[in-house]
């Protein structure tokens, strides 16, 4: 988060250029890819090159649909509701079920694929416009009616949106322009609608190079933890009640 704010919302390398300074924190060939001016625009200053937009000029939404409630825990897909995604964005793994009902084609999701909540049950703002991204421990999902997908028009968006939609600044503006009571609501409009400023392609490339190899490394050390998680919890009571021996240094070595 803290180079995609550097980069991305504060411009510090750009600023720094501006500046006669070397950027700080990277190599000179990363520090090429940065103008080196700020211009005007209608969200202030911006990287000359750079360009307005919106999160929808980057996505399509999918939304999911109903499902029966007696088919909830059977064999099947996970089940992709408002429970499995963090408040503020992230994926609960243990906050969903799996569902044995209908699972169109057009609502299933696959590792990578990121889906949000536009409603939430309070108006704090935490689950409204919140972000998840199917993990690889996930093989497949169904959205549901409160959860949509977003269909990106460029892959190569992907890694720079999802850390778009975790930062204060749209936590902001969804908590800002969630309507409702008892149920509150993101409309489809206001959530497309949100203003960001678009990266050239070269410098989108370069943060996809530094990142995208540290969250698959982070991912995969989280699998690593569920594992070993896994084996003690079945482990530890077997041998708190003497099922299982417990075997010291000294009579391993006794019988080599």
């Amino acid at each position: 988060r803290a180079l995609f704010k550097s980069w991305f919302v504060d411009f510090d390398p750009v600023r720094a250029k501006a500046e006669g300074r070397a950027p700080s924190g990277m190599d000179a060939e990363t520090a090429k890819l940065f103008p080196s001016e700020l211009v005007e625009s209608e969200l202030g200053p911006i990287p000359k090159g750079w360009r307005v937009g919106s999160v929808g000029d980057l996505v399509t939404l999918k939304r999911g649909t109903t499902y029966k409630g007696a088919l909830v825990g059977q064999p099947g897909p996970a089940l992709l509701g408002l429970g499995s995604i963090k408040p503020g964005g992230g994926f609960r793994k243990n906050g969903f079920k799996t569902y044995g009902g209908e699972c169109p084609p057009d609502l299933m999701l696959r590792p990578g694929d990121m889906y949000v909540s536009l409603k939430g049950a309070t108006k704090d703002g935490e689950m409204i416009g919140s972000v998840a991204r199917v993990p690889r421990s996930v093989p497949s999902g169904r959205l549901t009616q409160d959860t949509v997908r977003l269909e990106l028009r460029e892959s190569f968006f992907a890694t720079w949106l999802y850390r778009l939609l975790v930062t204060p600044e749209y936590r902001a503006y969804c908590a800002g322009r969630a309507m409702g009571s008892a149920v509150v609501a993101l409309s489809r409009d206001d959530f497309l609608g949100y203003p960001a400023v678009l990266p050239s392609a070269f410098v989108l490339e370069r943060f996809n190079a530094i990142i995208q190899p540290l969250e698959q490394r982070t991912e995969q050390n989280d699998a690593e933890s569920d594992t070993l998680a896994e084996l003690r919890d079945a482990l530890l009571p077997r041998l708190l009640s003497g099922e299982l021996p417990v075997v010291s240094g000294a009579e391993e070595a006794a019988t080599w």
